[in-house]
């Protein structure tokens, strides 16, 4: 009888032994799954998603998130605070009230940045103006009233308050991460507008319009140190169509305002946009936007589009960053001390006749990649991540396909942490896409 007793033991021992290892296989082999192609100990934390945030953005330090969007029966837009070891929230920010009725919208990019090694979240209320909150005690510590800044429609044009003024574009804002000093740009009239901010002062400091030569241009960046301006400009060539431009990013010193240097992009398009961010306090990382009209016309991606390094101290002036077969552009930067370089590498198909005009986007193996400037070698590179579907309009009629999208991806300043967001969606005739928050840190 104790001989039976102790066998059943056995056999049920042996059983749960044998799940806990089918268990632990299976696991494995999904992690595997999940992480097949990561390069790096990568950690990853996910955080809650509340209400309907629609920018993100993450702390020097990698510590810390900060949310900007829609809080259900909220009078305004609220910056929330999260921890990212432990996903709570530690704090919430409710912008002032905005008054729709009084239009005069303005569109700013990014719609939230950390600043000053942390010490300001610069946010933008979606109407015309930019908070600076600080962040010892999230309060709002000054405001910059976009539709008051003086602008000149020519060069030694008299200024007038932008909301006076047509025929601009996008404003773009670039805040220093180790000073109280940002760049803002703003295209009018065939003329880069660039102003420099103080944020300890809440003010303007000094207007940098009349230091850059070129046209037009998209993209600036301010160093990391705020002595420096880097404007993407376009120089015309006479000889050559009259769609052709040389493209240069133009650096500025701030403080006398004249030109530093020109960083030629290597080579010669017509009406790209750049972005442009600082790698170092001597290095720009030129990065693509999303696919364009103007680059998506005549052929199907992938275009091996690659992030450049423009490094005017080095006898490779230009060292290209990506994925083999591969785009690696629309989310670029580097670490503040120069030493990787970030962007967004995936596998793409744009489909020009799938949806009209507009077109479609198709992705494969969707990640981010950290190189280290210096030598080329990858430091770091992500799982595939997450590819949101966005189904046809059961409304629309004729050819079209589904298309994709990916996270909204943001390198900290320190180098060692990715944020990652994913938007809701919920537009009428169309699947509810429900979004989500991650960080990804590494040593």
């Amino acid at each position: 009888m104790m001989m039976k007793y102790k066998s059943k033991r056995m056999l049920l021992a042996f059983g749960a032994l044998a799940c806990l290892a089918v268990a632990v296989s299976c696991y494995l082999g999904l992690r595997y799954a999940q992480t097949a192609g990561a390069i790096g100990d990568i950690r990853i934390h996910r955080l809650p998603l509340r209400g309907d945030p629609y920018s993100v953005t993450i702390s020097p330090d990698g510590s810390t998130v900060a949310t900007l969007g829609f809080v259900s029966g909220a009078p305004a837009d609220a910056i929330e605070i999260w921890d990212v070891t432990s996903g709570h929230e530690v704090n919430k920010v409710y912008l002032p009230k905005v008054s729709w009725d009084k239009g005069g919208q303005l569109r700013v990019s990014p719609l939230l940045q950390f600043c000053d090694q942390g010490k300001y979240l610069a946010a933008f209320d979606r109407l015309n103006k930019i908070y600076i909150i600080d962040t010892k005690d999230y309060t709002v510590h000054a405001a910059i009233a976009l539709a008051e800044i003086p602008v000149g429609l020519h060069q030694g044009g008299t200024p007038r308050p932008l909301r006076e003024v047509s025929g601009y574009n996008a404003i773009e804002l670039s805040c220093s991460a180790g000073s109280a000093f940002a760049a803002l740009r703003v295209w009018m009239n065939g003329k880069n507008v660039v102003k420099v901010f103080d944020f300890d002062a809440g003010a303007e400091t000094a207007d940098l319009t009349e230091s850059f030569d070129g046209i037009q241009g998209d993209g600036v960046a301010i160093s990391p140190d705020g002595s420096k301006v880097a404007a993407d400009v376009w120089n015309m060539q006479p000889a050559g169509p009259y769609d052709e431009y040389d493209e240069v990013a133009e650096v500025v010193d701030r403080a006398s305002g004249k030109l530093i240097q020109r960083l030629d992009f290597g080579d010669r398009k017509g009406l790209n946009r750049y972005q442009l961010s600082f790698s170092g306090e001597n290095a720009l990382v030129v990065g693509l936007p999303l696919c364009q009209k103007v680059m998506c016309d005549d052929s199907v991606m992938p275009y091996g589009r690659t992030i450049r390094v423009l490094e005017p101290q080095s006898k490779e002036q230009i060292k290209t960053f990506g994925a083999e077969g591969a785009e690696a552009y629309r989310f670029s930067g580097a670490s503040a001390d120069g030493r990787e370089v970030f962007g967004y590498t995936g596998v793409e198909k744009f489909c020009r006749d799938c949806n009209g005009v507009s077109g479609e986007l198709k992705i494969t193996n969707a990640r981010f990649t950290v190189w280290d400037r210096e030598s080329g070698k990858i430091l770091v590179r992500s799982p595939k991540l997450r590819v949101q579907q966005h189904k046809c309009h059961w409304l629309v009629l004729g050819a079209c396909e589904d298309s994709e999208s990916v996270p909204d991806l943001q390198l900290s300043d320190n180098g060692k942490s990715v944020v990652a967001l994913w938007p809701n969606f919920d537009r009428p005739g169309q699947d509810k896409l429900v979004g989500e928050i991650q960080v990804f840190s590494w040593r």
